[in-house]
């Protein structure tokens, strides 16, 4: 007689259009051959805006903003729970940590695992008041899991150093699904840069990144300052003060874009000449990657896990916000040379493909024990 599959429920405060999202879906179809999966949705007007449709078999649980479902997911997540009985439950970042608890009320004898992605808001903005809260509020909580994943071995360490950790968590990097980011052909290239109004350029630089201080988005505008015949898409919010500098220094070449679904954002990377990474830190960094497997060359700052997985594989800037590093290797990529190891791109990309990440992540579940 068979025994019956291992249920695992993954939750997930990030609409599908997002990084975090995209990766809920990819753990759910890596691991549902093996295992019943669901994914329970935790929704709010910053990250799920419009009509929402989950995917079939997905639970939502709203709230007016993940400061106040630190109160109101509580009660909804344990019904769920309760009506799933999932053997593992998958928060799938630390900030959701808070859920631990509530994981082991409803659930005594599931085990509550946690995605490690970064604490960068301990390491990184140690005196903000609003990082504290997180950390003590958000954060911290996520110690009673009774399993951790790491996306990388600089998040592995970070974590053992910052959250006290065991030192050899699992590590299974992100998926970075092929089939869907794959290169463009010229002619592919050409229209795509017609239809996004981006084909009077001299060439396209891109870069997909929150608007956060650590994503060093100041240097990615200093360059669009000194290559103004060539366009720098932004995928990402634009806040007050980037628009104020933007206009106060009259850039006309920086085209920024929100909350785009992927089938836009593969449209993006067709685009583009050079991805554009400055970020002082990542926990992983999949944009990058993705921009790799859509052909896309690549720069990215010489830091955190960038270095740990593009070393030796695209130009790493040292230090991260030296302009005039970037500039050579826009100018080297638009004048038409290779800055890419294609080689070593392609060890990178196997790495982290859907089948490889697949068999890291199942592994994580097999076990029982807690």
């Amino acid at each position: 007689m068979t025994a019956p599959k291992k249920t695992i429920a993954i939750v997930c405060d990030k609409n599908p259009h997002t990084s975090f999202g995209r990766m809920t879906l990819d753990l759910r179809d890596v691991l549902s051959g093996e295992f019943d999966v669901c994914i329970i949705w935790l929704t709010t007007p910053k990250y799920f805006s419009g009509g929402f449709e989950p995917p079939n078999g997905s639970h939502t649980i709203h709230a007016p903003s993940l400061e106040a479902g630190w109160l109101t997911f509580r009660r909804p997540l344990r019904n769920h729970l309760k009506k799933i009985m999932p053997n593992d439950v998958l928060l799938i970042r630390p900030e959701l940590g808070f859920l631990v608890d509530e994981i082991h009320k409803a659930l005594p004898g599931a085990r509550a695992l946690v995605f490690v992605h970064d604490m960068f808001s301990e390491t990184l903005y140690p005196n903000s008041i609003k990082f504290k809260l997180i950390n003590r509020f958000f954060i911290n909580p996520m110690r009673n899991a009774d399993g951790f994943i790491c996306n990388s071995k600089y998040t592995q360490d970070i974590a053992g150093k910052v959250m006290g950790l065991a030192p050899n968590l699992p590590v299974i990097g992100c998926p970075i699904d092929t089939s869907a980011f794959h290169p463009h052909n010229q002619s592919e290239k050409a229209r795509l840069k017609q239809k996004w109004g981006l084909d009077g350029y001299r060439g396209v630089c891109l870069n997909i990144s929150l608007n956060e201080p650590r994503k060093n988005i100041a240097t990615y505008f200093a360059l669009a300052k000194q290559r103004p015949d060539v366009a720098f898409v932004r995928v990402g919010p634009c806040s007050k003060k980037m628009s104020e500098y933007i206009a106060e220094n009259k850039i006309t070449n920086i085209i920024h874009y929100l909350n785009i679904p992927q089938e836009q954002l593969l449209e993006l990377y067709g685009c583009a000449n050079l991805f554009i990474y400055p970020s002082l830190l990542e926990g992983f960094g999949m944009p990058p990657l993705e921009a790799l497997a859509c052909g896309v060359a690549v720069a990215a700052a010489s830091t955190s896990a960038l270095k740990e997985n593009l070393e030796g594989v695209v130009p790493l800037i040292d230090p991260p916000d030296c302009v005039e590093g970037y500039l050579k290797v826009i100018d080297d990529v638009l004048d038409g040379k290779s800055v890419v190891d294609k080689d070593a791109a392609k060890k990178l990309l196997d790495r982290f493909s859907i089948e490889c990440f697949g068999e890291r992540a199942r592994a994580c579940f097999r076990s029982d024990a807690k």
